[in-house]
């Protein structure tokens, strides 16, 4: 008689599981979309979307963390797309920190339940790193500061990305890892700078709202001037300003 691994029953049962919770979160999705389109509230509508990437996010999540990984890259070069419709509406720009709470929680559970696909190092510079960071930590409760928030928010923003550095060694440890990873972001660069194309020739109403947020208004509608007085737009593609989608080209090429 031919014994099944116990794995098997429990993979099959957290899979059956999640299809059924996607399914049901669907129709309700589908549902208050459908009043959000006949009502024409596009910004409702944005937001449901924005939920239901969130939720798609953390089933990729569950399966496998290296999903994660992924889609908060795409969120990074995304995100401005969410700001300019939204309103610039700053709680998006935070929302990354949330995605990738999610990579570090399922990477740590993968950690834990000895995943052999989890690798760990040391890095040589550790000492100085931590160094750095007691250091930092101490200036949080710095006396002359206004305000205890101001630290932590800079502690965050130094420090909060730090663990993706071992992250990464796990997901990148062979070649093909390697290659996937260079072709998914190869493919979200070509996406970006397809869009740019499109938005230099189709003009500034193309990716951007009819509406934009005031203080966003100037860096996504610049123009260039030339002697004679013709004008060009300068495209943002995806992004908020001209100046980040030409400091991701070039990064990106």
């Amino acid at each position: 008689m031919i014994s099944w691994p116990q794995t098997i029953p429990n993979q099959f049962r957290r899979s059956r599981w999640l299809t059924l919770a996607f399914f049901f979160i669907a129709i309700i999705v589908a549902y208050k979309a459908a009043g959000y389109i006949i009502a024409n509230d596009l910004a409702s509508l944005l937001y449901i979307a924005l939920l239901f990437t969130i939720f798609v996010f953390v089933l990729a999540l569950l399966r496998d963390w290296r999903n994660g990984v992924y889609l908060f890259f795409a969120w990074v070069l995304f995100e401005d797309l969410a700001r300019k419709f939204l309103g610039n509406n700053m709680a998006i720009y935070f929302a990354k920190d949330f995605l990738v709470l999610l990579v570090y929680l399922s990477f740590f559970a993968a950690y834990r339940r000895k995943d052999p696909d989890v690798h760990t190092f040391r890095p040589p510079f550790l000492p100085i790193l931590l160094i750095f960071i007691w250091y930092a930590a101490i200036q949080v409760f710095n006396p002359g500061s206004t305000s205890i928030f101001f630290g932590l928010l800079g502690m965050k923003i130094y420090f909060y990305y730090v663990p993706l550095m071992f992250v990464g060694y796990s997901m990148v440890n062979s070649e093909g890892e390697l290659r996937k990873c260079f072709y998914i972001n190869l493919g979200m660069m070509l996406i970006i700078a397809v869009l740019g194309i499109v938005q230099s020739v189709a003009g500034p109403r193309f990716l951007n709202p009819e509406v934009m947020a005031d203080d966003i208004r100037l860096l996504s509608e610049t123009y260039r001037v030339s002697a004679s007085g013709g004008r060009a737009y300068r495209p943002t593609s995806v992004f908020v300003s001209t100046g980040r989608f030409g400091c991701w080209s070039s990064l990106g090429f």
